[in-house]
């Protein structure tokens, strides 16, 4: 059975995606309709796609709530990937002809989970007590080259970090992934390294804090 999740449309041109991807997207508005509401509240806990153009990457929704626009803050608006509130405005309003602070919004936030690649596999990993399967091509390949924007497989791995464990046996595990993956040993590379870093490190704690969410709510398997 092909795995097909729900999937979430941008406009072309946002850099939705990429923001999305790289964990500077964390949230989406659309206008109130008892239809988009029902929708997207049934989608609390599953994995979807984020679509823009061709380009599609994956995340995991970890809330759904009804907000007016007039109640947003600076914070809301940079969760959205934007610099601030002003900008979100004129966006908002060269798509739907107006900002108006009464109108009500379904917002929808998530985290990112994997890149373009990802398919889930039969393995799961625990993140805050909730369980979500692991990337089927991280499953077969390991940690690598061939993996990029993604925390569940970082860039390019060098083997040289806090998050390395190697057993008694010499299998070299990642902390990051839950010790769930064996990883390859590449050449050191100070370049690589940060950037390996910033997503083994830094998107977890936004993805930690989703799955503290859902977990709150009674989530206890990503799906």
């Amino acid at each position: 059975m092909v795995w097909d999740p729900p999937t979430i449309h941008f406009r072309l041109g946002t850099g939705s995606v990429e923001k999305a991807e790289r964990g500077l997207k964390l949230a989406t508005r659309r206008p109130y309709t008892d239809t988009n509401i029902y929708y997207f509240r049934r989608l609390v806990g599953r994995i979807v796609r984020l679509y823009e153009g061709g380009k599609y990457t994956h995340a995991v929704i970890t809330d759904v709530y009804i907000q007016r626009l007039g109640e947003m803050s600076d914070e809301d608006a940079r969760a959205e990937g934007f610099s601030d509130l002003e900008s979100f405005r004129r966006v908002w309003s060269e798509i739907y002809g107006s900002f108006n602070p009464e109108q009500r919004v379904v917002v929808i936030s998530w985290v990112p989970y994997g890149c373009w690649r990802f398919y889930p596999s039969n393995k799961r990993i625990s993140i805050s007590g909730v369980e979500a399967p692991l990337c089927s091509y991280v499953d077969r390949e390991g940690l690598g080259r061939g993996c990029s924007f993604c925390w569940l497989s970082p860039v390019e791995w060098c083997g040289n970090c806090r998050n390395l464990r190697v057993t008694r046996g010499g299998r070299r595990l990642c902390r990051a992934l839950g010790e769930a993956v064996e990883v390859r040993s590449l050449r050191v590379n100070p370049r690589v390294q940060r950037r390996c870093e910033f997503y083994a490190r830094s998107i977890p704690r936004v993805v930690e804090r989703g799955f503290e969410r859902l977990r709150s709510k009674g989530v206890k398997i990503v799906k």
